[in-house]
């Protein structure tokens, strides 16, 4: 497989089709079993771990299915998610509230735990790498950024809790709902090594819940043409 591009219609097999949610350097795409995918184009010389990658098992986080380095253009491969950035939705829609800010934390929390489990971090999570499918998110391009770790993730999910419930990512603690703030400050703590780890920051979040969480809808399957 290759991933040369071939008038900048494909990489290695697949169609590239409009740029998708995820930011600059993404595009939807079509696979060559028909199945409509998300494509990081990254910069040469990037070589991400696709098989931890892959490892990666989460309804919190967009499933990586392919991709190739070691190009002049290598490129990862995940699930096409049908949402928005939250920045997008809390620009639009305002802050979120209630349960729906707590299934927020709680997808976030369950998303890095996953990652952390695959051996990875993400580096990079914020309101432009969380995708919201109806009101629940769905992570992208974790695993992307050399030199990311563990407490620097639990950090960036604590400020990303306080946007989606502020619009901001500095507020007074009290700006915060009142169950939420402990997690978000232990989280937030300026000492790396007191932060909870991902595992225990889940199940912590976990416990915020008051109503059944709504599942993230499955994909799509693929339709093949007679």
């Amino acid at each position: 497989m290759s991933g040369e591009t071939s008038h900048q219609e494909h990489i290695g097999p697949y169609r590239l089709l409009a740029r998708a949610g995820g930011g600059d350097g993404v595009r939807r795409a079509t696979g060559p079993d028909g199945r409509d995918v998300a494509i990081r184009l990254l910069p040469p010389g990037a070589a991400p771990d696709i098989e931890r990658m892959r490892a990666v098992l989460s309804p919190y986080a967009a499933d990586v299915l392919d991709g190739e380095t070691g190009v002049r253009r290598p490129y990862v491969v995940s699930r096409f998610v049908p949402g928005r950035p939250l920045a997008e939705v809390v620009a639009e829609q305002g802050p979120m509230s209630g349960d729906a800010l707590r299934r927020m934390a709680v997808g976030l929390a369950k998303a890095l735990a996953a990652v952390h489990r695959a051996g990875l971090a993400h580096g990079e999570l914020g309101p432009g790498t969380v995708l919201v499918v109806d009101g629940a998110p769905v992570v992208v391009d974790f695993g992307l950024t050399a030199g990311a770790h563990g407490p620097g993730d639990v950090h960036a999910w604590a400020a990303t809790v306080t946007f989606a419930a502020t619009g901001r990512f500095e507020v007074p603690p009290d700006a915060l709902p009142a169950d939420l703030r402990p997690l978000v400050a232990a989280a937030a703590d300026p000492d790396p090594a007191a932060r909870p780890d991902a595992e225990r920051l889940a199940e912590a979040a976990s416990g915020l819940v008051v109503r059944p969480e709504r599942p993230v809808p499955a994909p799509a399957p693929a339709v093949e043409e007679a």
